[in-house]
């Protein structure tokens, strides 16, 4: 859930990083974009986390998600600003790559339940 919460900061914080870098639709448009772009990476990613421990990638990716999301809102550049999202991305990915795997192998006999809960917190950002 903590990972999914501060995934979600950008939306909220546009108007104010549109106002202080002096951003045009376009560039902030782009933003998302920039966050979206490491998905596309997602079968090199899973080779890694097979290759990897996958907990430790569940571990360590949403500390460094928070990380990167509650500092955009101090990027003095757009450079910054797409580094910090970009490795962001890189971080939900690798996120949502093993989890359902640890998700599936915890919940023993009851993989739908514990899928359930897993979505739940996932999805609880957007009812903030």
């Amino acid at each position: 859930m903590l990972h999914d919460i501060y995934s979600s900061f950008l939306a909220p914080l546009l108007p104010l990083l549109i106002e202080k870098l002096g951003m045009s639709l376009s560039i902030s448009a782009l933003l998302e974009i920039i966050r979206r772009i490491p998905t596309l990476f997602n079968p090199y990613f899973a080779l890694l986390a097979e290759k990897n421990g996958v907990k430790y990638f569940v571990i360590l990716t949403p500390a460094v998600t928070v990380v990167c999301m509650s500092l955009i809102g101090l990027a003095p550049s757009y450079s910054v600003l797409f580094i910090l999202l970009f490795v962001s991305g890189i971080n939900s990915a690798l996120f949502h790559i093993p989890s359902p795997v640890m998700i599936k192998e915890a919940s023993g006999n009851k993989i739908g339940t514990g899928m359930s809960c897993f979505m739940v917190g996932g999805e609880s950002d957007h009812c903030w």
